[in-house]
């Protein structure tokens, strides 16, 4: 069973405080600038999964929904667990053969 990697690990729990963060302000954010904004931050926070999900298979996702943003908030951290954790095993390989 592979293990979990500490710093990529840590880097997708950061993700996951600071996407919930701004998915919070984005939500509670109650400003009346000339222009609106709504869904915006949430969306960006959550691009790895909102842009393919709205632009390949025509769902979109909603920023007002808490399990929508749980799928995209979690699929996005999974997304860069995984590329963080192949890099740090690209780069322990390619360490390891010099």
């Amino acid at each position: 069973m592979p293990r979990l990697r500490p710093w990529p690990l840590a880097f997708t729990l950061l993700y996951i405080a600071l996407a919930l963060f701004v998915i919070h302000d984005d939500r509670t954010y109650t400003g009346h600038n000339w222009i609106s904004l709504d869904g915006m931050p949430s969306f960006l926070a959550t691009f790895p999964i909102s842009a393919p999900a709205d632009a390949l298979l025509h769902l979109r996702l909603n920023h007002r929904s808490n399990l929508h943003m749980a799928i995209a908030v979690l699929g996005t951290a999974a997304l860069i667990y995984f590329v963080l954790a192949a890099l740090a095993r690209l780069t322990q390989r390619f360490l390891a053969a010099r």
